[in-house]
């Protein structure tokens, strides 16, 4: 097996450690993950792809084809312009993802839901198990529960863009998937500096929040720093953490505290990605007792609100 040390990535950060799940799930059956400590927590992977930034950029983007680096523009005076991606590469990337159309955010009715699933449904049992698999990338939205007051179903925890200041979760991942390329893949990989480019996010990096309290300036004003692929990858990393039904409403996997904080363990014996999700799906207290079957370390995050918008706070070991 090849193995690859990925240095852009940390463990401690919520958007890096679901952008490595996003990795493993888009590397070939069989492959692992493990966790070095170097400074910091860093993913290592053990594979048998060959150029894994191309396959993982075409992961993301579900076979459309690739084009060269998007890299931050520059106005006439001199300043930073916002990244947009080709309209036409925007729309095959948006067809490619159709099923997540049912609506703008994930929150939406039962029966448009449930109508959205089965057509989604796959035929057979190797089909579910893909990891790819449109109707895994739905379980991590929503799931068949009982809806609130509005009538509406509860979405995952992670969306954190339910069009507060005109960002929407299901839009802005078709934004940075059209925007992924095999260079920017492996800059977020290697942690090199082109990795950013001025875009909108997923708000799940805790330096996502910038308060104008605490800068000279505006900072809606000011461009705004966003690891593409690490953000796209991400988004496929939330596979591991599917929405299940519970009395009253539903439940992300992975939340703790009542949609309040995140919480992920890190381990250093390399295994595969049922045994990972596995890992995740345990109840915190059950992850603090498995300290002896591999988890080294454990890091939680708080989801919390400003401006109407959720943000997660930088991590904490626990």
């Amino acid at each position: 097996m090849t193995i690859t040390d990925c240095p852009g990535l940390d463990g401690s950060n919520p958007l890096h450690f679901l952008a490595s799940l996003g990795v493993l799930r888009i590397l070939p059956e069989g492959s692992l993950l493990s966790w070095r400590y170097e400074g910091g927590w860093h993913p290592r992977f053990e594979h048998d792809q060959p150029n894994m930034p191309e396959h993982l950029s075409q992961g993301i983007r579900r076979g459309v084809p690739d084009h060269s680096l998007v890299t931050a523009r520059v106005s006439r005076s001199g300043e930073e312009q916002k990244a947009e991606p080709e309209a036409a590469d925007r729309k095959s990337i948006a067809t490619a993802y159709d099923f997540l159309g049912f609506a703008p955010i994930p929150k939406t009715t039962h029966e448009e839901f449930r109508r959205i699933a089965k057509m989604q449904f796959p035929q057979d049992y190797e089909s579910m198990m893909d990891p790819l698999s449109s109707i895994g990338i739905l379980g991590s939205l929503n799931a068949e529960s009982p809806p609130g007051d509005d009538g509406m179903l509860e979405p995952t925890a992670f969306s954190f863009s339910n069009g507060g200041g005109g960002q929407v979760l299901h839009d802005d991942f078709i934004t940075l998937a059209s925007l992924t390329s095999p260079e920017a893949v492996s800059a977020t990989l290697e942690g090199r500096r082109e990795r950013f480019v001025w875009c909108t996010s997923l708000n799940w990096d805790p330096k996502s929040l910038r308060s104008y309290a605490h800068q000279w300036g505006n900072p809606e004003s000011q461009p705004k720093e966003t690891d593409v692929a690490a953000n796209a990858l991400a988004f496929i990393g939330l596979g591991a953490y599917p929405v299940v039904p519970r009395q009253g409403g539903s439940r992300t996997l992975g939340i703790v505290a009542e949609r309040r904080r995140f919480r992920w363990p890190m381990w250093e014996r390399p295994i595969p990605l049922l045994t990972i999700e596995s890992l995740v799906h345990l109840a915190p207290e059950e992850q603090s007792s498995r300290r002896s079957a591999g988890i080294v370390a454990i890091f939680e995050a708080e989801r919390f609100s400003s401006n109407k918008r959720i943000y997660f706070a930088p991590a904490s070991a626990v």
